[in-house]
């Protein structure tokens, strides 16, 4: 029999196994895309493909879950990577316009996302 288990404990167990990080997107003065940017300055790995999960924070609800970095057929990572992800279109509007509205109808939000063995500046 399979055991169902929740994305809660998925996550834990990948976090045990995989360096991970975070960074928050508390005010809507700042655009979304110097958030992502500033946060991914800090990580000294190349590729920075991966899932990553947008929360909020004062419930830690998961409010998205996507992924950066789809793999072609020679094996070799497509071009977008987490923070194109992030920062690309949502549909018709910006990802700035997107989260803003997430900001304002959910408050603070956590991005969390898989970092690779070369992690500095992550909280």
């Amino acid at each position: 029999m399979i055991a169902i288990r929740t994305i809660e404990e998925e996550l834990s167990d990948l976090k045990k196994t995989n360096k991970h990080g975070s960074f928050v997107y508390a005010s809507s003065s700042e655009t979304f895309s110097s958030s992502c940017n500033n946060h991914f300055r800090h990580i000294k790995r190349i590729d920075k493909h991966g899932v990553y999960i947008i929360r909020q924070k004062s419930t830690n609800q998961v409010l998205y879950i996507g992924k950066g970095g789809t793999i072609n057929d020679q094996g070799v990572f497509k071009r977008q990577d987490i923070p194109g992800r992030l920062t690309n279109r949502k549909g018709k509007i910006s990802s700035n316009e997107w989260l803003k509205t997430l900001l304002s109808e959910k408050g603070v939000l956590v991005i969390e996302s898989e970092q690779g063995s070369d992690i500095t500046g992550c909280h």
